[in-house]
């Protein structure tokens, strides 16, 4: 589902009856009389994307108001069939009158296109689809000033890794891989046992005591040899997740593949070893800041107040990134805003605000705790930990990140270097060509769903389909395309489609290297022209070329969520099917469980929408790479 407007737009006025008052002119008629009937399917779509229902009635009414104009502007038409020439005129005109008007009624409009598009109603052309799409995602990114550049500042390998040891959340984790030693044994959904939790959270400075449990020793100890034997009454736990700081390294550990979790034992990945200026222990210890800012800050289905919040807390922390320091007061005052625009919106009491800003604040007193941030008078991120930061930010909210250009790479790879089309990609085990990594991302899914991967640079365009559709999860049963430059950029597909948008060009004699050449570049990735699987692709680095083979590509070096499952409708659709198939006393349990039972899903398996296994993906796609 495209992203909601921030603040509720207001209602024009009642729909009335057309035939009550003669006075409605006919474009605005045509449009209420078709887009009326919808409105029941559309809220049931809109709360399937963890939305209130009762807000779609609202934004369905904006909806119908642009699609009326959209008429007057087009001189006719369906209000399931839209072009974007006369689009894009109606925007320039309401922009001309009220740019955040115009921006509002469109982020509206963009919901309503995306119900067609996910529930099947669109009638128009997939290429007036998607160029409509593109002009409101563009104005959306154009009109958001809550997207800053981040530009990460070139910091020594060495000078980074002494910092990163200093910093007490590092600290406390290297101590709990310590004590993971060679591996310990967990239970069957991977989480460490009852009898481990005391001693595993004593490593990381937490007093915690099973429930009805008598005292060990053995954690005050612990908490006595790191200065933390006066702490308070132990916090009680029936399961590691009821002790939030452990459960959340122990998830961030995997996430960055410091850990391996068997169906049986956790196993050490780079032992306690401390940041280092070896690049994969000072990588690994980088995307596990990152994944543990997410997991404990971001990663969590939130009303649309706390939803703003977080978007204040990424702003500051992405200004203080671009060492912009924020005052602390400045800080107060954007958090009271965010609460006085919501309180009334959400029907909260009021005379709660002062708690909710406590609560909100309490979240930079914790960054500080872990000493991710400096907090005094102002708000700072420490140099050192500004990429980490920015990594953080970008796989959570999508900021544009520029990192410093890497010396010593060797020339960009062009059309001078790439090698025939017909071989090129095909030397998986060893390649002279440099190494892109790359960030794939499906748009519009809030919390983010996206893969990092490796792959060589004179990599084919119809290989690259393949690393996709296996690092998600699909089956390859729909069309695809590529395109450059937005609307109207090339298209790219499979030469022998039954169909395909016009002008568009053989993927497979294409390669990567002649379509992206420096980093920060995007290439756009449609799966499935009717649920709409809309992938950014964006080049993050590139590396050095692997001519021994000495690493397989493609490779999977990170990701997160599970992928939706093929045929789902959509994000709204699939949001909606995971809330029925999870929930036994949805009124349409029964009915999606056995539609996702043909789709895949077993029996008694819950669906998992925050699951990813980067093992997995990989051996997806070695299995691919045995048919190259």
């Amino acid at each position: 589902m495209a992203k909601k407007p921030k603040k509720k737009p207001s209602r024009s006025g009642g729909r009335g009856n057309p035939a009550q008052n003669a006075a409605v002119p006919l474009n605005v008629f045509r449009a209420r009389r078709a887009m009326g009937p919808m409105e029941a399917a559309f809220a049931q779509w809109y709360s399937g994307g963890n939305a209130p229902a009762d807000e779609a009635a609202l934004y369905l009414d904006v909806a119908t108001d642009v699609a009326a104009s959209y008429l007057e502007v087009a001189g006719g038409g369906e209000v399931t069939a839209f072009e974007p020439e006369p689009l894009a005129e109606l925007m320039d005109t309401l922009e001309a009158a009220d740019p955040e008007a115009m921006r509002k009624a469109m982020s509206a409009f963009h919901l309503y296109l995306d119900f067609l598009m996910e529930t099947g109603g669109w009638t128009g052309t997939a290429e007036d689809l998607h160029a409509c799409h593109e002009l409101l995602v563009d104005e959306e990114v154009e009109g958001d000033d809550d997207g800053p550049v981040i530009v990460v500042p070139d910091i020594p390998a060495k000078e980074e890794a002494d910092y990163l040891a200093t910093v007490p959340l590092v600290q406390r984790t290297a101590a709990l891989l310590k004590w993971i030693g060679n591996g310990k044994p967990v239970t069957g959904t991977g989480a460490m046992r009852l009898k481990d939790i005391e001693a595993a959270a004593a490593r990381i400075g937490v007093a915690a005591r099973g429930r009805g449990a008598e005292a060990t020793g053995e954690a005050d100890a612990v908490l006595g040899s790191i200065g933390n034997g006066a702490a308070a009454t132990p916090r009680e736990f029936v399961s590691m997740h009821d002790v939030p700081l452990l459960g959340v390294l122990w998830r961030s550990m995997g996430v960055a593949g410091m850990i391996d979790v068997t169906p049986t034992r956790a196993l050490p990945a780079l032992g306690a070893t401390l940041p280092s200026e070896d690049p994969a222990v000072l990588a690994a210890w980088r995307n596990f800041i990152a994944a543990f800012l997410w997991e404990a800050f971001f990663d969590s289905l939130a009303t649309q107040m706390w939803e703003a919040m977080y978007m204040v807390q990424a702003s500051v922390l992405a200004a203080t990134t671009n060492d912009e320091p924020v005052p602390i007061a400045q800080v107060r005052a954007m958090i009271d805003e965010v609460i006085a625009a919501n309180v009334e919106y959400e029907d909260l009491d009021a005379s709660n605000s002062p708690q909710f800003a406590a609560m909100a604040f309490d979240d930079y007193e914790q960054l500080a705790e872990m000493g991710l941030i400096e907090l005094d008078a102002e708000v700072r991120v420490p140099r050192p930990l500004a990429r980490s930061m920015a990594q953080a930010l970008q796989d959570g909210f999508d900021f544009d990140i520029h990192y410093p250009s890497a010396s010593g790479r060797g020339p960009m790879p062009g059309r001078e270097s790439t090698p025939s089309r017909r071989s090129a990609g095909r030397t998986p085990q060893g390649s002279t060509a440099p190494v892109y990594q790359l960030k794939i991302q499906l748009k519009g899914s809030r919390p983010p769903i996206w893969r990092r991967v490796e792959v060589a640079s004179n990599l084919r365009l119809d290989l690259l389909h393949e690393v996709i559709q296996g690092s998600f999860e699909w089956d390859d049963s729909h069309l695809h395309a590529f395109r450059t430059g937005g609307f109207p950029g090339r298209s790219y597909a499979r030469a022998d489609e039954d169909f395909v948008l016009e002008d568009t060009l053989d993927e497979s004699m294409v390669t990567l290297a002649e379509l992206v050449t420096a980093e920060d570049q995007k290439l756009d990735y449609v799966y499935d022209f009717g649920d709409g699987w809309d992938h950014a692709i964006t080049l993050e680095k590139i590396l050095p070329a692997d001519p021994a083979g000495s690493g397989r590509m493609p490779r999977c070096t990170g990701g997160r969520r599970a992928a939706p499952m093929e045929d789902s409708g959509g994000l709204g659709g699939w949001a909606w099917k995971v809330e029925a198939a999870n929930d036994p006393t949805h009124p349409d349990h029964r009915e999606i469980r056995e539609r996702l039972g043909h789709l895949g899903l077993e029996d008694d398996a819950q669906i998992d929408p925050a699951a990813f296994d980067v093992e997995q993906v990989n051996e997806t796609l070695r299995d691919q790479l045995a048919g190259w």
